[in-house]
């Protein structure tokens, strides 16, 4: 009679060195990230506004300080990441919510980077993202178009029968006509 015991075959040597990529390639970007948001960040202050165009509510703008901003945002990236690397240690994944906090902060520290790097050290979020929607947009649909296309079985190779047919068949038929031309 067996026991059940941990395999500790390949597939779970392969699974331990997915689990080091996100530890590594967090710290990696914490790493670039205290370099550029911190070390290099900007002097000044950049100011998103929130409200262009939108008359039935009006928010306040959002001013930082682009080097304090930085500096906190590469700090708890920073902290994240050693926290997934100790997690990597004890044998344990990064749970979903901090890759996601991550993610958000490196977003938004690369955003005061470049705005606080500017000249103009104002943006609109409304203009931004609906320039970023309608640039998407040619993106998405030409990519749902290839999706359409090569999932029907008329299309593509398949359509043309003389590009598709069997290795050998093409072989002998390139024999017959070499054969041919040397006669």
């Amino acid at each position: 009679m067996t026991s059940p015991v941990l395999d500790r075959t390949a597939s779970s040597a392969g699974s331990a060195a997915v689990k080091k990529k996100e530890p590594l390639s967090l710290l990696l970007l914490a790493l670039l990230a205290v370099f550029l948001l911190g070390v290099r960040a900007p002097s000044g202050q950049v100011t998103f506004r929130l409200n262009d165009g939108l008359d039935w509510i009006k928010l306040p703008d959002l001013v930082l300080s682009a080097g304090v901003t930085g500096w906190l945002l590469s700090l708890l990236l920073l902290a994240i990441a050693l926290y997934s690397c100790f997690l990597l240690y004890r044998g344990r994944k990064l749970p979903l919510v901090y890759t996601l906090i991550f993610w958000a902060g490196l977003v938004s520290g690369l955003l005061v980077w470049a705005i606080g790097s500017a000249r103009s050290s104002d943006i609109s979020l409304v203009n931004l993202f609906s320039g970023a929607l309608a640039l998407s947009i040619p993106m998405i649909f030409g990519s749902l178009g290839s999706s359409i296309w090569f999932s029907d079985p008329r299309a593509g190779l398949a359509a043309r029968p003389a590009l598709t047919a069997p290795r050998p068949a093409l072989a002998d038929a390139v024999r017959s006509e070499a054969a041919a031309c040397s006669v």
